[in-house]
């Protein structure tokens, strides 16, 4: 039965060791909470047992979970061009304030080549800087020029504000969009082709010719953002579990659906319904 997503309520992040990639985000400056057991999301991904903690980041969480028993560790080296790349766009008004955080904490990997680059007019005009965390799972900084930035990311200051979208990595862009629209009742924004040399450094991509659709719930932001590589080289699809590392999965709150499920979409990123 089709859905209507009314928001992103949160990203779920699975840890390996959850106290030390709590400190990791710590270090980035979000705010967590108390760590807890959570029983639906032990079944959700069928495990013994599930510690969960959310990460605030402005108004919006991130959710770290760790299950006994535990999935794969995240497979490293990894590609932009993967299946199963999915990152969290964090919103640095301050970019350089926010590297600086970053090189003074310990364990993050580069994905961009040569530090943050300003991308053109055509792929948004942002200054962005894409790493890894702790664990493998990758995140990204975004800063927009001064006068630029949407209402919602106006603030200025050294912290970061939120996160404006999470990005997967869909080998067929007209699927994903389908999906998204048809199946989960999200709207589509414009189809954007971001390509040149910022990009390819930006996620360490020979000639990075990349399609951009952002697939918006009702509430906007955060939405989710499908990433289709033009020229992606050959590989073979990781079959997930829930429990591995790179299952990464968006929280959705829709309407019309009367318990929490876990599905997956066309490409296999996990997403977790619940009701609104």
């Amino acid at each position: 039965m089709a859905l209507t997503v009314e928001r992103l309520d949160r990203v779920v992040i699975v840890a390996g060791d959850l106290e030390r990639l709590s400190r990791f985000y710590a270090a980035l400056g979000f705010r967590l909470d108390e760590a807890f057991p959570d029983p639906d999301q032990a079944a959700l991904a069928e495990a013994t047992t599930a510690v969960s903690r959310k990460m605030w980041v402005g108004e919006q969480a991130v959710e770290l979970v760790a299950f006994d028993p535990p999935g794969r560790e995240y497979p490293l080296p990894a590609r932009s061009t993967d299946p199963w790349f999915q990152h969290v766009a964090l919103i640095a008004p301050d970019i350089d304030a926010a590297m600086a955080r970053l090189r003074a904490t310990e364990g993050w990997i580069a994905i961009s080549r040569g530090g943050m680059d300003r991308l053109p007019p055509a792929a948004g005009n942002v200054t962005a800087f894409k790493f890894r965390d702790s664990e493998g799972h990758p995140l990204e900084f975004l800063s927009f020029p001064a006068g630029e930035a949407p209402p919602r990311w106006s603030a200025a200051g050294p912290g970061l504000l939120g996160y404006d979208h999470s990005a997967i990595g869909v080998s067929d862009v007209a699927r994903g969009i389908a999906f998204y629209r048809d199946e989960l009742g999200m709207t589509s924004g414009p189809r954007t082709v971001n390509q040149g040399a910022a990009q390819a450094a930006l996620d360490d991509v020979a000639d990075a010719e990349v399609d951009v659709v952002a697939m918006r719930p009702a509430t906007q932001t955060p939405h989710v953002e499908l990433l289709g590589y033009r020229h992606a080289p050959p590989h073979f699809p990781l079959a997930a579990g829930a429990r591995d590392a790179v299952a990464t999965r968006l929280v959705l709150a829709a309407r019309d659906l009367a318990s929490p499920r876990l599905t997956r979409d066309p490409d296999g990123h996990w997403l977790q319904l619940i009701p609104r």
